[in-house]
């Protein structure tokens, strides 16, 4: 390619001569091709299929292309307009014969018209355009249901020739074979002079060499806000030079092998400004590529406030150098975001200014001395300015900034080691990672580590500086929480530099995570929600027996049965009266079977005194009894039932389900207005646990199963006040459960069924709940004109919990011998509690009931619902 020699503009338009004279004469109805559109006046109306060479005599005219219709070149356009002019395509347009233009406006006179194309528009002769601006002044539109294909070689999808603005908002396919030798493109969107491109719509590019957006001529103005593919081999999303105006806020790939994201090249001034994504993902590819292409020299000007990323095998996020015999680019760069990927700025005179974040985050870009480099070129860190190098274990092997033939460095802002997977010595130093051929001022204001695990150093001489890594034990980080401190002691003492297969790539792995969380995620705090759901459903299936104990079939209330004594007394002849006072004392030997559904809804805030995470559990399930009454003042029974808990800790995305089977017997005795209600239950639970562990060397998921065994109760006893129609009830209630959890190791595994190593063994565990209740039952009853009696009530309780640790004891599978223990969420220590229900018994001895419980502290909140039906007989 040589682009100094002038530019072949008629090579990219080929403007035919025969449009240059066409004469005066010619008109639509003269033209014996025309017999599919009709022209009355200055408006063409095509609708029928099979449509060519449309020329529309004199200025103002209005050419509407209707959908199904099928414009095709005659051998030298399809539609050709004058001054003033408007067309509208909802068809097809086709450029198919080679140097054809499908919509073009006349060279002579072909000014201030508007195109808009909402169906497809084609180039697919060689050298052909989809679209042609002549003249000045016209707009072009691709809207969002309009698609642009250029297949021909050396064509364009759409040119001007200079103060046209072009605007596509839909799709453009740039196919067509380019001939970059002789300087020739095939192009989606080609420029000129004072030219302006606005692209919000989608360019891909497909065809070797080829271009997105190409500027030749001087000042024009693209502005990108939509999506760029550079797919091809040495194809580009946007080619801009002379003075252009360019700027990015969308996303523009480079994904074939050499392409470029932008080519911004100059012999004069041109400004760059990128505030959106550009990637280069191919091999060789260039996010940015800078360049002088004029005896001069350029006065470029590149500002990132975006990202420039190159992620690809020897790619680079940005890069200058001279072409075609040009001079130096003579950039100047700043970067204000983040550029990830190698520089390269070796076309002389470029300054780059760092006020972002410079580094390398891709595994394939090797980790080389002179990974950055500018020759020739100056570089300045500004306060606010990362310079971020990788290091691996080995001293020699590490990243290095490098400005050679009088490059000078001016240093600020932050200097960041970024630490590889590796096992490191306590000291490792790396020299000259900074070297400025040309002299050094200044120096880092920070200088830091990537990895919690080390600090670090700098050193300076006049040219070079030196970086120093010191190793800190895994427990002895500053600010860790007492949990992440327990996982690091536990991984002190098996550390050595000599150690190998499983034990040496988790400590490597571990030595390059970026936060001291990753020993949460290696604890398996979360696990520790299991035990909190066994609580919780042990508690909904406890509270599922008693509340059918103290809401006895009279409903009075707490069903403390009224003596036979007090009823006696009550007024003959005030049957409704006596009825709300209470029904006659139930009689001994008779039985009752109740059903009940339950579920609950629980959530405990983590604790920054342990460093446990929050927790969510849902849970739900199901109980059958029957009960017997043994006497006037003792009712007992038995119950049987299910549930299924599930929980989640999604800060260390952990889940689980716990499924139980429950067993239970009940009692309530009464004493005149006392009374006292006991519940013992046992529950087997199956456990299943699933953690996602990320962080640290490739992402794995652990998953364990183990089972439990609960033993648990409720005692309560208080007295019932008569109140009028409000009976007030004072309770204290305890509720002790153990429960009892098998020890189980995790499977664990990575990457395409590959066997994980970071898996843990987690000890067999006794974990306890003991908390007590102090509170005031409200409650009443109405008797309904059908004679069904409604029971509403309330209560209020204080609930402290003696027992609120939940710990997980475990070592790792892959050092046996690293056990600690951590605390996850706990029970709140105090709480307070509102129930309130209602039953509703019938005549006949049925009655349904539901009742809401909810608790609330500091850190957790929990609702409970529970509904069901019961007969007797």
């Amino acid at each position: 390619m040589n682009l100094q020699r002038p530019w072949p503009w008629l090579v990219l338009l080929k403007i035919p001569a025969l449009a240059l004279a066409i004469p005066a004469a010619l008109t639509l109805g003269a033209d014996p091709a025309l017999a599919n559109c009709t022209q009355t006046g200055t408006i063409v109306n095509c609708t029928a299929p099979g449509t060519s060479g449309i020329v529309v005599a004199g200025d103002n005219a209005v050419v509407t292309v209707q959908p199904g219709t099928t414009v095709v070149d005659d051998g030298t356009r399809a539609i050709e307009i004058n001054n003033n002019s408007t067309v509208t395509n909802s068809g097809t347009v086709r450029a198919v014969t080679n140097n054809s233009q499908g919509i073009l406006t006349n060279a002579a006179s072909g000014d201030n018209n508007t195109i808009v194309n909402n169906g497809t528009i084609t180039s697919e002769g060689d050298q052909a355009q989809g679209v042609t601006l002549n003249g000045s002044g016209n707009t072009f539109t691709n809207s969002a249901s309009g698609t642009i294909t250029q297949s021909g070689a050396i064509g364009s999808g759409v040119a001007s020739g200079g103060n046209n603005t072009i605007i596509n908002a839909g799709t453009v396919v740039v196919a067509g074979a380019s001939d970059a030798g002789n300087s020739t493109f095939a192009a989606g969107i080609a420029l000129n002079i004072d030219d302006v491109a606005i692209n919000s719509g989608t360019i891909t590019i497909t065809a070797a060499d080829s271009i997105g957006i190409f500027t030749q001529g001087s000042n024009a103005n693209i502005t990108n806000s939509g999506t760029i593919n550079a797919n091809a081999a040495g194809s580009t999303g946007i080619f801009a030079q002379s003075s252009t105006l360019l700027t990015n806020t969308g996303t523009i790939n480079a994904a074939g092998a050499g392409s470029k994201g932008v080519d911004f090249r100059s012999s004069g001034t041109g400004t760059f400004t990128n505030s959106g994504n550009i990637f280069a993902t191919g091999t060789s590819a260039e996010a940015v590529h800078i360049g002088g292409t004029g005896s001069a020299g350029g006065n470029i000007a590149i500002v990132n406030n975006g990202l420039l990323q190159a992620t690809g095998t020897t790619s680079f996020a940005l890069r200058s150098q001279s072409v075609f015999g040009g001079a130096p680019s003579g950039a100047n760069i700043t970067n204000n975001a983040i550029v990830n990927g190698r520089i390269a700025l070796s076309a002389g005179e470029d300054v780059l200014t760092n006020a972002g974040q410079i580094t390398i985050s891709s595994s394939s870009i090797p980790i080389a001395t002179g990974v950055f480099t500018i020759d020739f070129g100056d570089f300045v860190q500004t306060a606010s300015g990362l310079l971020s190098l990788r290091v691996t274990s080995a001293a020699a092997t590490r990243d290095s900034f490098t400005l050679t033939t009088g490059g000078t460095a001016t240093l600020a802002g932050t200097l960041r080691a970024n630490v590889q997977a590796g096992l490191y010595g306590t000291t490792t130093v790396y020299a000259n990672v900074l070297t400025a051929a040309g002299g050094r001022t200044g120096t880092f204001g920070s200088v830091v580590s990537s990895s919690p695990f080390f600090t670090a150093s700098a050193a300076y001489t006049g040219t070079d500086v030196n970086l120093t890594l010191t190793r800190i034990g895994f427990g002895a980080v500053s600010g860790l929480t007492p949990n992440q401190q327990a996982v690091g002691n536990a991984l002190n003492p098996g550390y050595a530099t000599t150690l190998t297969g499983n034990a040496a790539t988790l400590y490597s792995n571990l030595l390059a995570a970026t936060s001291v969380t990753v020993l949460d995620r290696l604890s398996g705090e979360g696990t520790s929600a299991a035990q909190t759901a066994a609580f919780n459903a042990g508690s909904l299936f406890n509270n599922a027996m008693q509340g059918q104990g103290l809401f006895g079939p009279n409903l009075n209330g707490l069903s403390a049965v009224v003596p036979a004594q007090y009823a006696d007394a009550r007024p003959p002849g005030h049957e409704a009266f006596a009825a709300l006072k209470g029904p006659p004392a139930a009689e001994p030997g008779r039985w009752r079977i109740w059903t009940a559904g339950f579920g609950a809804n629980n959530s405990m805030r983590g604790e920054s005194s342990t460093g446990s995470y929050s927790q969510s559990i849902q849970s739900a399930g199901g109980a059958i009894g029957a009960e017997w009454q043994v006497a006037t003042d003792l009712r007992v029974g038995a119950a049987a039932g299910a549930s299924e808990s599930m929980f989640a800790v999604r800060d260390l995305t952990t889940s689980g389900r716990t499924t139980g089977g429950h067993i239970g017997f009940y009692a309530v005795k009464h004493w005149s207005a006392y009374y006292a209600a006991a519940s013992v239950s046992y529950a087997r639970f199956d456990n299943s646990t699933s953690r996602t562990i990320a962080g640290i060397g490739n992402t794995e998921h652990a998953s364990g199963r183990f089972a439990g065994d609960q033993l648990g109760a409720r005692l309560e006893i208080g007295r019932k006040h008569n109140l009028g129609p409000t009976n007030v009830t004072p309770f204290v209630a305890i509720e002790p459960t153990v429960l009892w959890q098998r020890a189980y190791t995790e499977s664990s595994g990575g990457p395409g069924g590959s066997n994980g190593i970071l898996g843990l063994t987690v000890a067999s565990r006794t974990a306890t709940s003991l908390p007590t209740f102090i509170g005031v039952q409200f409650d009443g009853r109405h008797i309904t004109s059908e004679g069904a009696v409604l029971a509403p009530y309330s209560r209020v309780s204080w609930v402290h919990e003696f027992e609120p640790d939940r710990r997980v004891t475990g070592s790792f599978v892959t050092l046996p011998g690293a056990t600690f223990t951590v605390d996850g969420a706990r029970a709140a220590s105090n709480a307070a509690r509102l129930d309130t229900g209602a039953r509703l018994a019938f005549r006949g001895g049925q009655a349904l009931f539901a009742n809401f419980g909810g608790e609330w502290s500091g850190r957790t909140q929990s609702y409970a619902a529970t509904g069901g039906f019961r007969a007797g007989w």
